[in-house]
């Protein structure tokens, strides 16, 4: 049992069809950080080397394997989370997500010209990695030392993703659930749905957006727009 109630266990360190950190790319990859230092010091390596060695690529397929990311060289959001994720739980470090249903226009400023693309609500699995018996989330791992209110926010705009743009800005998901009127994303948060023991048990569940032959039209459609 965590600080926080929550129970955890070996669900929280195996691999799974999406984060498959037994594949030799990954344990390659692993032994490359595997001189990072504690937790916290390891992740905030793992997040600086995924942002260095995978490039932001839009797409709308969130099973895509980690492997597969990483063989790429390229990948959304939730993709290189993704892998972040595995190669935390290669190295020893459990993981979650805390899933949310996000207002789809919070994506409009990316697509303005494919806005017929966005569904009305889109499921976001946002990492959280177990490190001294406490559960931080993605906007922890690597931030800077100053208070969150001093960090800018997030404006979801221009070739900084939401990946990338996690330990400097301020994108305090969970906040908006805490009071009317604490949170900057209080408009963007349609429901909180709960933290899921791996990224496949929350992309399974009902939140899915599209049929898969559909986002993998998406993803065919997105190839042309580049991140910027």
């Amino acid at each position: 049992m965590d600080s926080t109630g929550a129970s955890f266990g070996e669900i929280h360190l195996r691999p799974t069809r999406i984060l498959d950190f037994a594949d030799p790319a990954i344990v390659k990859a692993l032994t490359q950080l595997a001189a990072a230092g504690d937790a916290r010091q390891f992740l905030t390596a793992a997040h600086a080397w995924v942002s260095a060695t995978v490039r932001p690529r839009y797409s709308m397929d969130d099973f895509q394997a980690a492997s597969r990311t990483l063989r790429v060289g390229a990948g959304s959001c939730s993709q290189k989370m993704a892998l972040l994720e595995a190669l935390s739980r290669g190295h020893g470090i459990p993981t979650r997500v805390h899933g949310f249903l996000v207002d789809g226009s919070y994506w409009r400023a990316r697509f303005p010209r494919m806005t017929w693309i966005l569904p009305s609500t889109v499921p976001l699995a946002w990492p959280e990695f177990l490190v001294d018996a406490e559960w931080i989330d993605l906007s922890q791992v690597g931030a800077v030392a100053a208070p969150d209110a001093s960090r800018p926010e997030f404006a979801n705009v221009g070739a900084n993703t939401m990946f990338e743009a996690a330990p400097t800005h301020h994108l305090p998901w969970s906040c908006a659930f805490e009071g009317p009127g604490r949170c900057p994303l209080d408009s963007s948060l349609v429901d909180d749905l709960g933290t899921f023991d791996t990224r496949d048990a929350f992309y399974a569940s009902s939140v899915r957006p599209y049929p898969r032959a559909i986002a993998w039209l998406g993803d065919m459609l997105l190839r042309f727009k580049r991140v910027a």
